[in-house]
């Protein structure tokens, strides 16, 4: 467990020291090709991942999540990015993640059920132009709904998160 996940932030997480430390199979492949050196840049991945002992953070009250060791899991997907530049100061890249993350304890009541707190889709975007001493960029995920609970029966709607930002070097 980590130091965050043992005693938490004194805030919205609540810490947890009787946690067992999580272990796993864990795998994934995947390839990456590029073009003309840096310009644009294709990425693919599968991966699988067997928990034993996860560590999840579930809210457990109003505002306030905790780390819990939920037994065993499966988390599996694939990801894909594509990224490059243009004109050498615009950078864009996108990338997409779907993931099928499944309680596979024993109990009877969870086991199939989805993770909390881990969507299936989530499509991230992001474009940034530096100009000179000054660069802005621009950022727009989205995640697919998921559940704060292991009974997936507090669900949280999907979301789109957008952030915007403009910076200067003052020394180089």
């Amino acid at each position: 467990p980590s130091f965050y996940e043992l005693f938490g932030d004194r805030g919205g997480v609540v810490g947890n020291t009787g946690l067992k430390p999580e272990r796993g199979l864990i795998w994934d492949a995947g390839f990456r090709a590029r073009l003309e050196g840096e310009a644009a840049v294709l990425e693919g991945a599968y991966f699988d991942h067997c928990y034993t002992d996860l560590i999840q953070f579930v809210q457990f009250s109003q505002g306030v999540a905790r780390a819990q060791n939920i037994g065993k899991a499966r988390v599996r997907g694939v990801e894909a990015t594509l990224s490059g530049r243009l004109f050498g100061r615009w950078a864009v890249s996108t990338n997409y993640t779907y993931q099928r993350a499944v309680d596979a304890s024993r109990a009877p009541h969870r086991r199939g059920k989805l993770l909390p707190n881990r969507p299936q889709y989530e499509v991230h975007a992001h474009t940034g132009l530096s100009l000179g001493l000054w660069r802005g960029f621009y950022d727009y995920t989205f995640e697919d709904g998921n559940f704060l609970d292991r009974a997936n029966l507090r669900p949280v709607p999907a979301r789109h998160i957008q952030n915007i930002g403009l910076g200067r070097t003052f020394y180089r």
